[in-house]
């Protein structure tokens, strides 16, 4: 990703590297004073070698700990983004994070076989089954189609089991409050799958947005047979909502929307326009019929536009955002602490994609009456 930043005639682009290295140039610039010192000048030696050593086995909060217990994790539901879970999981595994992929669930069982064997764990056909076996499971992602999400994800809370459950929370207010309900009665930690906040880009944007008038968002993307049980806005849309609801602090005002099914008997393509009390407005598109695939987002405030823009080869390698979301998972698994993404974002975002459907819903009515 490329954040490009213009104020008053100036050009920047800016990525994670650049942060740390402006921090490293702030340490340099601090310690001037004691450059001189022989200490000094043995202790950036044998930080310089720390740093070969970690590049080639991974930096120190990757490596496992020899008193530092493992955590017992499965997936459920491995379609295509649940073997992205069971992938990850994997990945840290092999990297030595303190984490073990166990097994995975589907009721497709043939299907739970082939990603168990691809990430070398067991395959079971029941939550129940995974529980009986496996006991020790501490954590898990929920990949299911969004109308089981609520099922599976009580029966792992109700089993002290810790949750990500992906995007949308769930297909419907009321069972979202469930979900919340049940989490905190179980006293786990729960997650919702809101990838964009892992994204780097946003991540260092964040920081940059104090006073936003005005979002213009596009996620285009071709289409595919995967996620049709919900429609776009659901599927696409609402990774975006949840970003810019987490940019503004404000209550919203007005929603106006307009949408059409294209390729499914489901909403395919989507515009929105939110404004929000604090005056700032914001205009989504989403579309999973498109010719090719586009994500933009820009926005402005007084003297400052900001816009991110999806490139082909980014300039700076940065971790992969589903394995940013789930290393914090599990950090906040390890260490009994609130998740950056609760399930109340994810109900808050729910609640607004669903306003957007009531609203393309309301205007379809229109034209038919207009007709």
């Amino acid at each position: 990703m490329v954040i490009s930043s213009t104020r008053t005639g100036t050009r920047c682009h800016a990525g994670l590297c650049a942060g740390l290295s402006g921090a490293i140039s702030f340490r340099l610039h601090d310690s001037e004073s004691i450059f001189n010192s022989l200490r000094f000048v043995r202790a950036i030696r044998y930080a310089l070698f720390l740093l070969l050593v970690y590049a080639a086995r991974g930096l120190p909060g990757e490596r496992l700990l020899a008193n530092e217990e493992l955590i017992p994790v499965a997936v459920i539901g491995v379609g295509a983004f649940g073997r992205n879970h069971a992938r990850i999981y994997h990945q840290l595994q092999q990297d030595g994070a303190a984490v073990r992929l166990v097994g995975v669930v589907d009721t497709d069982l043939s299907r739970a076989d082939v990603i168990a064997r691809e990430f070398r764990c067991r395959p079971f056909g029941s939550i129940d089954q995974l529980l009986a076996t496996h006991s020790e499971v501490r954590a898990a992602s929920v990949a299911v189609p969004t109308m089981h999400h609520l099922a599976a994800a009580k029966t792992l809370m109700q089993a002290g089991v810790d949750v990500l459950i992906e995007k949308p929370l769930a297909p419907s207010l009321a069972e979202a409050d469930e979900l919340i309900d049940a989490a905190k009665s179980a006293g786990v930690v729960a997650q919702v799958g809101h990838l964009e906040r892992f994204n780097p880009a946003v991540q260092a944007t964040m920081p940059l947005i104090t006073r936003p008038m005005f979002f213009e968002v596009h996620r285009l993307s071709v289409f595919t047979p995967r996620s049709l049980d919900v429609d776009v806005v659901l599927d696409l849309m609402i990774h975006d909502l949840d970003a810019v609801l987490a940019f503004v602090n404000s209550p919203l005002k007005e929603i106006r929307a307009a949408g059409l099914p294209i390729l499914s008997n489901k909403v395919d393509i989507a515009n929105a326009r939110i404004e929000f009390e604090s005056g700032c407005i914001a205009n989504f598109t989403a579309s999973r019929v498109s010719t090719e695939r586009v994500r933009k987002l820009r926005f402005f405030q007084p003297r400052q536009y900001i816009s991110m823009i999806k490139v082909s080869k980014p300039p700076i390698t940065a971790e992969e955002p589903l394995k940013a979301e789930i290393r914090a998972f599990l950090d906040s698994v390890r260490c009994r602490k609130a998740p950056l993404v609760p399930l109340e974002d994810g109900q808050r975002a729910l609640s607004v994609a669903l306003e957007v459907l009531s609203q393309i819903e309301e205007h379809a009515r229109k034209l038919n009456l207009g007709g």
